[in-house]
């Protein structure tokens, strides 16, 4: 079951930590990492950590094996993404790719549960990746659609300090992401009374 926690400082993000016993963790996030609020967050905690940013915004097969070889490589036991749709995709694919036969393409084979913690700091509204079982990647230049349930992050923290560094055009995106996001889910099929309520 995920952790929906509000607010992002070194207590919340340390008791996630002590929680899945990372003694080293691995950061996947985008170029805007370096600018947002919390970053200091990171450094505050006292925990070592590997930093993955070689992604491509719209993350391509390649770029998550790197991900996966450097993952393995640090000997870190927990992975955190911090950024958009594109970086909590890239952990979510490192994390399911992690324990899967790497002379082989991922793509092809059965998916499990690799038991790596995972959590995910979203830095823009709307694209809902920190909540759902869905990755998306390219390979060999055509869109994939990476879903398994262990995939859905342990602890998602919802920061809205880190919208303020969003250009004007992104907080617009986003904005229209949420507000589509909202529409699709209120009239689903799968609707809930809850997730309507959340929706409108």
């Amino acid at each position: 079951m995920q952790k929906i926690i509000h607010g992002f400082d070194a207590g919340k993000f340390s008791d996630f930590l002590d929680e899945c016993g990372a003694a080293k963790f691995f950061l996947v996030c985008d170029g805007a990492f370096e600018f947002l609020p919390i970053k200091d967050v990171f450094d505050g905690v006292g925990v070592p950590y590997v930093k993955f940013d070689s992604f491509s915004p719209n993350p391509i097969y390649e770029d998550v094996e790197r991900g996966v070889r450097l993952f393995l490589a640090c000997g870190a036991d927990a992975i955190v993404a911090v950024g958009g749709g594109s970086s909590i995709d890239v952990a979510k694919c490192i994390k399911l790719f992690s324990a899967m036969d790497a002379s082989r393409c991922y793509i092809g084979q059965e998916y499990k549960d690799s038991g790596v913690p995972l959590a995910a700091v979203p830095s823009t509204a709307g694209t809902g990746s920190e909540s759902t079982r869905h990755a998306v990647i390219y390979y060999k230049g055509v869109k994939q659609s990476i879903s398994h349930d262990s995939i859905v992050p342990d602890a998602a923290f919802l920061e809205p300090g880190v919208l303020k560094t969003l250009p004007l055009y992104q907080k617009k995106c986003t904005l229209l992401d949420a507000l589509c996001q909202g529409i699709e889910s209120f009239w689903s099929v799968n609707a809930t009374d809850e997730s309507e309520i959340y929706s409108e």
